[in-house]
């Protein structure tokens, strides 16, 4: 059965591609399969053959036939790296894939007489073994049952079995992804393959023999056998027959005893595959005694790796048990929590992690019903001491103790972690009523109040700095007890009267974004008596505060409110009892926030918009009603009943909405339209009716205003929305009716000179034809009146509504029959010229309508009218094919105007494309050349164009399309080149890039001779040429570190055409960044390990605050770096003091530079860099234009700021190249009489004139070696 991954006939020829360029390559294989590749598709030329993959398949099958009978005895240098037997295995791998399944049936023996044979001669040559094993990888998924028992198949089905353990790690890895690919397609009608009996069987006798060695101790190779053996393991895991399943594990339990690291992680590791199999089956092997022996050996926890293999295998082991035996995985849970619960303590993080999975995998998998009630019962009936007893209850004593800790001190996020999937587990419904649900308490409400509480506390806490993981634990708590009881256990205290009345007196504001985030599935009854009293409170404490002037006070009191009802919305997500809390005094308040609070709107419409939308799901759905009920709390009636609640009250809350609607910003409209469109469609069809004729008569009335004012035109644009929204509601007449309007010439919708009035009418038409309710099933005569239409309205057309013009048009021609195809030559102009809107939206558009109207024509037809083709010969009849359909896009390149020039350039890379498959050689030669001819334009609009056409031609078409214009486009592009300022330069490389992967560098380089910069294409070759050997080296790395070294996907823009028109293919572009390499230090181990190191948590000791070991030594660990806090007064002492009253002496700023410019006399001056610096940025300074006249610079705010500031320059002295700090003084000769605002100057009274006489004291007093600059302060 062939692989239903096999690569298509174009990731072929892509793969060919990439073989083809490495003609001149370096290294002789690679150099060889491109020489093998060229001579075949040679004599494929000349032979008039098709390139298909059998054609491939049956010249390279010749080609190796030949290369082994010409030698009878091969050697060595057969198999070298440049030799033709190598090559051609290389070849075969790639191409077998694509080979058809029938033909490799029928040439299976040759196959095999040729192929077998090879196996131990090349058994010292790696690579050509590797692409030997390759080759019959490919082979095997095609095959049937029957010939499974040819002996030479068998044959080579065992030599790659036993290469899967050969020395050799790339002949071992690639033979065990060859069994993976053979063992895992199994013929067809076969469940299992063939062959995997006699797998299973060898794979039992190496790991018997290694595990007999071990006992003798004899373990030479024993371990490294064992090894490659877990890995074949791992690869066919998922396959492994059930009936050796017990076998294995028994013997894979033992190989930990021959006491080595990698091999017991490996152990391990095959443990855990096997227990993840979808086939693995618990009646099969004992999970109770894979459990008790793995647990019965913990390993040690200085050995690396085998910690977190060991403990992922209990996770896995438990899962398993507790699927298969939930009473006996909870009689032995205590044990093996306990066990697990220890590596929480250990030092490296990745086994703590481990050790979390496991405890977080125990908590949902085995944690039963039972266990869950037999601690709640203990609870309620004996105390905390009777549920610390059982086995739920010493797990929660156990957490609870251990985040007070200190052995678990580097644990506490992910003990948190656990605790947080603990919560989630019970939130299993118990008995006893609950005061703020409807439904019961839940299990967590009775037994983890207390921890939660320590969360709590521990969050508040301005030292603790796990506030993530807390917050975790505290969202899943308000999820699983519900906000009532959650808040009962942690209140919020927001309001000052709860302050002073809370036993620990702490506000808890952090509380209402995990509220928003998490309430869900609960109450709304509690939202009303808990929710809207406390923003009441808080609304009056805020205008208290704004009688007050305290506008600070203002904008909390605010953001609270705004939290508060950010709540409304998980609230009405699943409600369970909307009849109950849903009352008409409910909705008065909720229409009194609407009209009364703007800012609570967002938060209204989004809870209204929730509470329909999930009670609607929930009473449509098919969901089994126990599974609702155990779910959700809510059975299908009541889901029923809530649902009809709402459809009473839609009437009303459908007025509100439409009133608010027309008061909100239009750029805030979507969600109250989505509230509308949802309360609309629970409405009954007589509702909707009603409503629709209300709003289609104001449109009416909007439209009779002449000439239009703001206030007619705002209410037009509100009535076109409204109409819109309730389209896929309406009944089809009713649609109909509303498309004849708006298309209706007298009405001007589509004339109209408001551009929004436009864009919104064939917005309106566009939703018409996608819901099916215009014109589908419509006659051609309906089609051609639309067609008509569109066409008189384009001359209004306005570009702001293009966008949706073109939307409309291209739903009308998916629906337009091929009688009506003569209307496309028509509108074909505007569409083209669409594809250079600057709106992007717009331009997407225009290339889907192009596409759109090519299918159309592709299906056939005329495009010319049925009356004009009758009067024609049949020859001369416009008959509809992609290649009438280029003439007409590339006609628009006969334009005068670059703009029409450069988008006819561009539609026809687009359909060409998209339909190159329809379009003959001949004619993808001819646009070539013609669009060549724009190359040497000089207007930059139309070469951008030829450029792209060119990058997309190179990339998706054919050979042929391109090659035979290389002469003129290699010279053509190369002229771009020349410039360094050219912008299409980097555009011009990619291509050049392109052209050389694809059609590789002799022809090229051929095509550029004489050319003064062919230069330029030697560039391009040595750039991908060196960015190809990084990557190759890198994954050859990867590969001797045993790391997988896949090649990261390319981005998408999630279209094809723009992927190759904007992005990048160019080899060089697969480089590494250095800015994305890990900075190492000098022992080569990496920067961010070293930070790591230093963020190990610690205890945070606060001198003013005694620490308390036993308790609450959880909120003082730290994982900052060792900053030392500062201290009060400790700067106290680099202060002089005065000796008689001890107070500090600070020292006037001038004095201390005068000190400084004193020490500093053995200082070299920088008088040259400081002037330049002066010249560049200072107000005196100046610059030279590109002509080299002088341009002072401007007397601006921040030249002054920088003029004004002492600059501190770094002086590298040679030698042992230290560096010093020197400061440099600018004393500013006529600062004084300065403008700080303007740029002359001041006459100040009692002062000289402004430069009439300047001082000279201040220079006459300069130091050696003192560094003083001087400048004339608004010198010109």
């Amino acid at each position: 059965m062939a692989s239903s991954s096999s690569p298509t006939s174009q990731e072929l020829e892509a793969q060919l591609d990439k073989i083809r360029c490495n003609m001149d390559s370096g290294v002789p294989s690679q150099k060889a399969q491109a020489v093998l590749l060229n001579a075949l598709e040679s004599t494929l030329a000349q032979q008039a053959t098709q390139r298909t993959p059998v054609a491939y398949f049956a010249a390279l099958f010749t080609t190796l036939d030949g290369a082994i009978k010409r030698e009878p005895n091969l050697s060595e240098a057969s198999f070298s790296e440049g030799a033709i037997i190598p090559a051609t295995l290389y070849l075969l791998a790639v191409v077998l894939p694509t080979v058809p399944t029938t033909v490799l049936r029928s040439h299976l023996n040759p196959l095999l007489d040729t192929l077998v044979p090879l196996f131990p001669t090349l058994a010292s040559q790696p690579a050509p073994l590797s692409h030997l094993i390759a080759v019959f990888a490919s082979v095997f998924p095609h095959l049937e049952a029957a010939q499974f028992s040819t002996p030479r198949l068998r044959q080579s089905f065992v030599s790659i079995l036993e290469l899967a353990l050969d020395t050799r790690q790339k002949v071992r890895r690639k033979a065990q992804d060859a069994l993976k690919e053979i063992l895992g397609s199994p013929p067809t009608p076969m469940v299992r393959h063939p062959y995997i009996e006699q797998t299973a069987n060898y794979i039992l006798g190496v790991l018997e023999a290694v595990e007999n060695r071990s006992i003798s101790k004899k373990i030479d190779g024993a371990v490294d056998t064992g090894v490659w053996c877990c890995g074949l393991l791992l690869s066919i895991s998922d396959v492994w027959p059930e009936d050796h399943l017990s076998s294995l594990v028994t013997v894979v339990l033992k190989l930990p005893r021959l006491s080595s690291p990698l091999l017991t992680a490996q152990a391990f590791n095959v443990l855990t595959a096997l227990l993840k199999a979808p086939k693995f089956s618990s009646a099969a092997v004992s999970v109770p005694i894979i459990v008790q022996t793995v647990i019965q050996s913990p390993p040690p926890e200085v050995v690396p790796r085998v910690p977190e293999a060991w403990l992922e295998v209990v996770e896995n082991a438990m899962v398993a048990y507790g699927r298969s035996d939930p009473d006996g995985c909870s009689d032995a849970l205590k044990i093996i929590w306990g066990e697990t619960w220890v590596w929480l303590k250990a030092e490296r993080a990745s086994t703590r992690v481990a050790a979390e999975k496991a405890l977080g995998a125990m908590c949902r998998y085995c944690i039963n019903t039972s266990t869950i009630n037999h601690a709640v019962q203990a609870a309620l009936m004996g105390g905390e001491e009777d549920a610390a007893k059982t086995t739920l209850g010493s797990i929660i004593v156990e957490l609870t103790q251990s985040l007070d800790s200190l052995p678990y001190m580097d644990a506490v996020p992910h003990i948190l972690s656990v605790l947080s999937r603990l919560i989630l587990r019970l939130r299993q419904r118990t008995s006893i009523p609950s005061s703020y649900d409807p439904r019961p308490m839940t299990a967590a409400e009775i037994l983890l109040s207390d921890i939660i509480k320590q969360i709590g506390d521990l969050r508040g806490s301005p030292q603790f700095e796990f506030g993530e993981r807390a917050d975790d634990v505290i969202g899943s708590a308000i999820k699983v007890m519900g906000p009532g009881a959650f808040l009962e256990i942690l209140p919020l205290n927001l309001l000052p009267s709860d302050l002073a009345t809370s036993v620990d007196g702490r506000g808890r504001a952090y509380l209402l974004p995990l509220l928003i985030e998490h309430i869900t599935n609960t109450s709304l009854q509690h939202f009303i008596d808990y929710f809207v009293p406390l923003s009441e409170s808080l609304f009056e404490l805020r205008s208290q505060a704004e009688n007050a002037g305290k506008m600070v006070e203002v904008k909390i009191w605010e953001a609270c409110i705004e939290q508060v009802w950010s709540c409304f919305k998980g609230y009405c997500e699943a409600c369970v009892d909307v009849p109950a809390a849903f009352d008409p005094t409910f909705a008065q308040l909720l229409t009194n926030v609407l009209y009364n609070q703007t800012t609570l709107r967002p938060q209204v419409f989004t809870g209204l918009r929730s509470l329909v939308q999930t009670t609607k799901t929930l009473a449509t759905s098919a969901i089994p009603a126990e599974q609702m009920e155990s779910t959700f709390g809510i059975s299908s009636a009541h889901a029923a009943e809530s649902l009809g609640v709402l459809k009473q009250m839609a009437g009303d809350m459908l007025s509100v909405l439409f009133n608010v609607y027309s008061d909100v910003p239009v750029d805030k409209r979507d969600v109250v339209g989505e509230v509308i469109f949802l309360w609309l469609s629970i409405a009954s069809s007589e509702e909707i009716l009603t409503t629709y004729n209300k709003v289609a008569s104001l449109l009416r009335d909007t439209l009779l205003v002449s000439p239009p004012t703001p206030a007619s035109l705002s209410n037009c644009h509100t009535m076109l929305d409204l109409v819109n929204i309730m389209i896929p509601l309406v009944q089809p007449s009713t649609a109909q009716e509303l498309l004849g309007y708006v298309l209706a010439a007298d009405t001007s919708l589509l004339e109209n000179s408001d551009t929004t009035t436009q864009k919104k009418s064939y917005r309106i038409l566009s939703n018409i034809v996608s819901s099916g309710k215009g014109l589908r099933g419509a006659l051609p005569e309906d089609f051609n009146r639309v067609l008509e239409r569109l066409e008189s309205a384009g001359q209004r057309s306005l570009s702001g509504a293009k966008h949706d013009r073109l939307r409309f048009l291209r739903e009308v021609i998916k629906l337009m029959p091929q009688a009506s195809l003569f209307h496309i030559p028509l509108v074909l102009p505007e569409v083209v010229l669409a594809t250079k809107e600057f709106n992007e939206k717009a331009r997407s558009e225009a290339f889907d309508c192009l596409v759109e109207m090519g299918e159309k024509i592709k299906a056939g037809g005329s495009l010319i009218p049925a009356v004009d083709s009758q009067k024609m010969d049949e020859g001369e009849a416009g008959r509809a094919t992609i290649e009438a359909y280029l003439k007409l896009a590339a006609s628009g390149m006969a334009g005068k105007s670059p703009h029409m020039i450069s988008a006819a350039v561009t539609a026809v890379t687009r359909i060409l494309f998209e339909f190159k498959d329809s379009v003959s050689s001949e004619m993808q030669s001819e646009i070539t050349s013609t669009v060549l001819v724009f190359l040497a334009s000089t207007n930059r609009e139309i070469v951008k164009s030829a450029l792209g056409y060119f990058k997309v031609a190179i990339s998706s078409l054919p050979p042929s399309a391109v090659v035979p214009h290389l002469a003129k486009l290699v010279p053509a592009l190369l002229a771009w080149t020349h410039d360094k300022k050219n912008p299409f330069k980097t555009l011009v490389l990619r291509v050049f890039s392109q052209m050389i992967k694809r059609y590789g560098f002799e022809p090229v380089w051929e095509a550029s001779s004489g050319n003064d910069n062919a230069a330029v294409l030697t560039y391009v070759r040595k750039r991908s040429e060196k960015a190809r050997k990084k990557k190759l080296a890198k994954a050859k790395q990867a590969e001797e570190e045993g790391e997988s070294d896949e090649p990261q996907p390319r981005v998408s823009t999630g279209n094809a055409f723009e992927d190759v028109l904007y992005g990048s293919d160019s080899d060089s572009s697969d480089g590494e960044s250095e800015a994305g390499q890990r900075r190492k230090n000098k022992n080569g181990v990496s920067s961010a390990a070293t930070k790591a190191k230093q963020r190990e948590p610690r205890i945070r000791v606060d001198d003013d605050v005694p620490l308390d070991l036993m308790h609450g030594t959880t909120a003082h660990i730290s994982t900052a770096t060792g900053v030392k806090r500062r201290k009060p007064g400790q700067d106290a002492a680099h202060f002089k003091k005065d000796e008689e009253n001890g107070k500090m002496i600070v020292e006037d700023e001038d004095a201390q530079n005068q000190v400084a410019e004193e020490g500093e006399e053995d200082a070299g001056d920088d008088v040259a860099g400081q002037a330049y610096m002066d010249q560049m940025v200072s107000v005196d300074g100046f610059t030279r234009t590109a002509t080299g006249a002088v341009k002072f610079h401007k007397n601006t705010k921040k030249r002054r700021a920088m003029d004004t500031d002492d600059g501190d320059d770094e002086v590298e002295e040679t030698g042992e190249k230290e560096k010093r700090s020197r400061k440099s003084r600018v004393v500013k000769l006529g600062r004084e009489f300065k403008a700080k605002k303007a740029g002359g100057d001041i006459k100040r009274p009692g002062q000289q004139d402004p430069f009439a006489y300047l001082s000279l004291r201040e220079m006459a007093g300069k130091k050696k070696g003192a560094h003083i600059k001087y400048s004339i302060t608004g010198r010109r």
